[in-house]
């Protein structure tokens, strides 16, 4: 007689689930879930495997909570899941939250979904402190603007009331992304401060395309409130993202990674970030975030200047400012008001990313000193990778390679761009791997040593 897959141990289709769930399988630390084609694919295997029958339901639906998948289709069975299933909230570790969790025409709610979610939201709203009202067939009114306050048009953006339905009955979430579109309002009431200890890794993204004053306020302050909730935060990634200072209830004593991917911040907000996060391993910055107003950046001096309060922690440092040329505009082509310093305090930084224009030069255009990168760095870096490598540069490479059995006995790989045969040849005579940039650099991978 054939078996049928119900036939299995129950152990064994555990385990087939379980293969299908990114999270049980580890991936979603090295692949982020919504943006790896291969997790994707296993999840909706997953979702399948999930319909076919009430013993496969029972055992493959926790686990599929584990990374929900979360579109526009499904974001009302999403929160209605976790509003009825509390076990399934707790499930959750994943969740990707904003400006995709809903699009009127690609779901129809029904009258009981409709009032069993009304009052979810008006009840479970008081209960956190943050009453709102909700207004009646709220789902359809996503771009209205109610003009007697910010409490009453949040619950008439669709997207932001079913995300915080989703992050209120998601206890035990570790991984938070959030997506802004330009019409959502500044805040997640259902989010006070501390409400989300478990929380370890925060990305929050402003999917718009330009960002007016106003709007950038909202949307500072909304991420001061989701860096309130969670206390014990170790990865924080923003993008597009004006920063212009940091409240005081704001900590991150347990922050060690922060990535700023086409931010903008200034110096005495940036030393601030680095005297709270105290166990901050990695830092990668690049500014060029479309802002419609002008704003006064640090450069790569003053960014480097403010990390040296963290030459204790530091490991990974990636600063690339190939997208914010206003930024050198600026300093009047003055490169030693614009170019990084010696860092040879980051006494434990192994890791580091720079594009050339962070380099100061010599007398004339592209004229860089023999000793001008060997003088830059700790003698404990052991991966070194250079954006926009010129060819002018070759002579302060090859001294630093000279300098690898004495100063730099740690050093083992070095990134460049375009074909540099001279420096390849002194670099790999002292046991140091040569790799050649192919990818465009604002999408090159941060360099991790081998």
């Amino acid at each position: 007689m054939a078996l049928t897959l119900t036939d299995l141990p129950l152990e064994i289709l555990e385990n087939v689930c379980q293969m299908l769930c990114p999270h049980c399988l580890g991936t979603t630390d090295k692949i982020r879930r919504q943006h790896s084609a291969w997790n994707m694919a296993h999840l909706r295997a997953l979702s399948s495997l999930s319909q076919t029958c009430s013993l496969l339901r029972t055992i493959a639906q926790p686990i599929l909570h584990h990374s929900p998948l979360v579109g526009t289709a499904s974001s009302f069975s999403l929160a209605l899941a976790l509003c009825k299933r509390p076990d399934l909230g707790a499930r959750v570790r994943e969740l990707r939250v904003g400006s995709e969790m809903y699009s009127q025409r690609d779901y129809t709610i029904t009258e009981d979904e409709s009032e069993y979610l009304t009052k979810h939201l008006a009840e479970f709203s008081e209960s956190r402190g943050t009453p709102i009202q909700v207004l009646p067939k709220w789902w359809l009114e996503s771009r209205h603007r109610d003009p007697q306050g910010r409490d009453q048009i949040f619950c008439l953006h669709s997207s932001l009331a079913l995300s915080s339905l989703a992050m209120s009955h998601a206890p035990n979430v570790k991984f938070l992304d959030v997506q802004i579109a330009w019409e959502n309002p500044t805040h997640f009431p259902f989010t006070p401060p501390g409400s989300m200890p478990r929380l370890k890794e925060l990305t929050i993204a402003y999917a718009g395309r330009h960002m007016n004053t106003n709007l950038k306020r909202s949307f500072v302050g909304m991420a001061d409130i989701f860096l309130q909730a969670a206390s014990n935060l170790t990865s924080f990634k923003a993008k597009n993202w004006l920063i212009r200072g940091i409240p005081d209830t704001v900590t991150f004593d347990h922050l060690e990674e922060l990535h700023l991917r086409r931010c903008r911040i200034g110096r005495s907000t940036l030393e601030e970030l680095m005297q709270k996060a105290k166990k901050l391993r990695v830092f990668s910055y690049t500014p060029g975030a479309d802002f419609l107003d002008t704003f006064d950046d640090a450069p790569p001096k003053e960014v480097f200047q403010a990390i040296l309060h963290r030459a204790d922690t530091l490991q990974q440092v990636k600063v690339d400012f190939t997208l914010a040329p206003d930024v050198i505009a600026r300093c009047g082509g003055d490169s030693s008001l614009y170019c990084m310093e010696s860092i040879r305090d980051l006494r434990v930084l192994e890791a580091l990313v720079v594009e050339t224009s962070t380099i100061r030069f010599g007398p004339g255009e592209g004229v860089y000193p023999r000793e001008t990168i060997t003088d830059l760095l700790p003698v404990s870096i052991r991966s070194l990778k250079i954006v926009h490598s010129p060819t002018g540069l070759d002579s302060a490479l090859c001294h630093l390679a000279a300098n690898v059995p004495v100063r730099f006995k740690d050093m083992r790989t070095i990134y460049l761009t375009g074909r540099h045969g001279q420096v390849q040849t002194a670099f790999q005579a002292v046991g140091v791997k040569t790799f050649v940039l192919k990818e465009e650099p604002s999408q090159a991978p941060f360099a991790m040593y081998v």
